[in-house]
């Protein structure tokens, strides 16, 4: 967002795209997986926090749609691989 000088409402919608896009994708290739890469010295400033908040309630009610630590997807994993 800073380098290439996008507001945050366009950090969200891309975001909510790329989702979309996964979907898509999973539909036919099965999971895919969409990491949010989070600074809290960026995106956690009050005039961007809104639009984070909006992205993670939108992407939350998506019904094919889960949030995972890296470690519930390590274990994940592991139980698939087992």
């Amino acid at each position: 967002m800073t380098v290439q000088q996008q507001s945050a409402d366009s950090f969200r919608a891309q975001l909510e795209d790329a989702c979309a896009w996964l979907e898509g994708e999973a539909a036919s290739f099965g999971g895919r997986m969409l990491p949010i890469h989070l600074t809290p010295y960026v995106m956690g400033l009050p005039y961007r926090i809104g639009a984070l908040e909006q992205l993670l309630c939108t992407l939350d009610n998506r019904p094919g749609v889960a949030f995972m630590s890296a470690g519930e997807l390590g274990r994940q994993v592991s139980e698939q691989l087992a």
